[in-house]
Parts: C-alpha cells; sequence; structure tokens
C-alpha cells in the first residue's frame, strides 16, 4: 500500500528546461532513491538488453487499464457524480460502450472503444499478458501525487498482489519515465544503427510521420504491424513475418499494448509501450503537450 512506499520529486535528466515550466510532481517509488537515479539505473537495464540482443517488454499502466482492472473511481462534485452514475446505468446495460475515447486521428488522444459483453474477456487477455511481461521486463505505473492518479495506487498494488502481476523494486519504473526516456535524447542514441517497428493504428499521414521521426534518429530499418484503432486489445499478430528483425519495438495500441507485447516474447526485441509518444514522433506539434516530452536540445528551437 502506498502508506509503505516514499514519495518522491519527479525529475529527469535533460528536462531541466521543461522542469521550470512544470508544476512540482512526485512518484511512489518502493525507495527514497532520487528519481534521477531511478531513471539512470532502469535506462542502463534498457540498454544492456539491447546489447544482449533479449526480450525485454515495458508495460505502462495509466487510466485505461485501471479502469478495466479496478473499475472508475467516482468523482468529486455533485454534477460530476450524477453524470458518472448515469454513464455507469447506460455501459451497464450495454447502451454505452464500456471503455470508449473520443479520440480524433493525430490529437494524441486514444480512440479505444470496447463493448461491455467482451470485459470479462478483456480483463483476463490482459491479466494474463501482464503476468507475462511482469516476469521478464518493467512495469510502469501512473502512482504519483495528481489527484487522477492518487485513488487508484492501493487498488491497482491489490489487483497486482492478487493476480500474480510481479511488481516490486527490481521491475518498476515510473511512468512518466518512459515518456521522458523515450521523448528524449537516451532513445536516440538506442534507435541509430537498430531495427524498428511500431506497432500501431496507421494511415498514410502517421506512417510518413513515424518513418520520418525513426529515420532522423539513425535507424538502420523502420517496418510497422497496423491494428485497430479501437479493438487493438483483441487481435493476434505474427511479428515473425516482419522483413526485418526488430531490435526495438514501440506500441501504441490502448490496453492492446500487453497482450501484443507479449506476442513479441519469441522475439529478440526490447518491446516499450509508447501510447502517445507514438502520437507525438508522428506528429511533432504535439510535443510538449504531455510533461517531459520537449528535451532541452529541443526546447529553444520547438518551443517557439
Amino acid at each position: 500500500m502506498k502508506e509503505n512506499l516514499h514519495l518522491i520529486r519527479e525529475r529527469f535528466p535533460h528536462y531541466t528546461k521543461q522542469e521550470k515550466d512544470t508544476q512540482v510532481r512526485h512518484f511512489y517509488n518502493f525507495s527514497d532513491e532520487l528519481s534521477e537515479t531511478h531513471y539512470e539505473r532502469m535506462v542502463a537495464i534498457i540498454f544492456e538488453a539491447l546489447d544482449q540482443k533479449k526480450y525485454f517488454p515495458i508495460l505502462r499502466v495509466c487510466h485505461g487499464e485501471f479502469t478495466l482492472c479496478v473499475g472508475r473511481a467516482v468523482p468529486k462534485g455533485l454534477r460530476r457524480k450524477i453524470n458518472f452514475f448515469i454513464k455507469t446505468i447506460l455501459r451497464n446495460t450495454g447502451l454505452m460502450a464500456k471503455i470508449s475515447y473520443n479520440g480524433k486521428k493525430n490529437d494524441g488522444f486514444s480512440r479505444e472503444k470496447l463493448e461491455g459483453k467482451d470485459f470479462k474477456k478483456i480483463r483476463r487477455i490482459w491479466t494474463s499478458a501482464a503476468q507475462s511481461i511482469s516476469k521478464k521486463g518493467l512495469i510502469a505505473p501512473a502512482f504519483n501525487d495528481r489527484h487522477t492518479y492518487l485513488e487508484y495506487t492501493d487498488k491497482m498494488m491489490k489487483f497486482f498482489r492478487e493476480n500474480k502481476i510481479t511488481f516490486n523494486a527490481e521491475n518498476y519504473f515510473t511512468f512518466f519515465g518512459v515518456y521522458a526516456f523515450l521523448a528524449g535524447p537516451d532513445f536516440e542514441k538506442a534507435v541509430k544503427g537498430r531495427n524498428i517497428v511500431a506497432v500501431t493504428w496507421l494511415d498514410e499521414m502517421r506512417r510518413s510521420g513515424l518513418e520520418k521521426a525513426f529515420r532522423s534518429m539513425g535507424a538502420a530499418n523502420v517496418d510497422f504491424i497496423e491494428v485497430s484503432p479501437h479493438t487493438a486489445v483483441l487481435e493476434t499478430i505474427d511479428p515473425s513475418q516482419l522483413p526485418h528483425a526488430p531490435d526495438i519495438a514501440l506500441f501504441g495500441c490502448g490496453l492492446g499494448s500487453a497482450p501484443l507485447i507479449d506476442q513479441f516474447k519469441n522475439q529478440k526485441t526490447v518491446c516499450i509501450d509508447a501510447g502517445f509518444i507514438l502520437d507525438m514522433f508522428a506528429n511533432q506539434s504535439l510535443r510538449g503537450k504531455r510533461v517531459w516530452t520537449f528535451p532541452d536540445n529541443l526546447y529553444g528551437a520547438l518551443s517557439k
């Protein structure tokens, strides 16, 4: 439970300029290890996996997964509570999708839509994949002091424990540390000279933007596996059919990232649940729209 964790100020190498424009944030950690030290330790583990050419998954866990696993938290305020209970009735009667986000193409928001009739099946699929991933790589839940996350920490830690999802000091990477890694210069170093695949929904603009971004980082080869923007969690893919053996795979599949990452377990690939970061690579105007996505080397040029 979170009372047994340490609340650590969130800050990362390469982001001193964006930090000045960001409200002070904290995340929960198993020790009093500084945020910068935690980040550098996790990044060293990622580069070790790349050098060893082994399967190494990294799974982020945030609001979609929270909702799937432990249900929605009741909001504060009378109007919001009334709206919440009305939507709950509609979802439970099948008149409204159980999970539904209203993102549009290339705006950085999810477009996932999952019906109530599939919900128990999807929870089983996700939980099984998370169990597998937690034994091989890193779990990155959004356990921090922001009010929209805070209420889920204890519930999700209980869910992890009851469902045998390994979660401890050795396999925990703070959620926004994944953002900081992917959006910054450390990821560019990781990509240079290596094969990368993006597993996500695609259209011509998104494919072109992603390829341009990865080529600019020095990727040797760029491949794609296309999945649905709405129901990727129910899909099956075959990474063995890719034209180039991937060193790095990035996933932007909502709840589908966990089971699709797990389908790479026979590949020698570092697999990262990238989410919004793939949207940002495809559409650079989104850089900085979320915290820890504007590193110092880009801040002056792109923030004007």
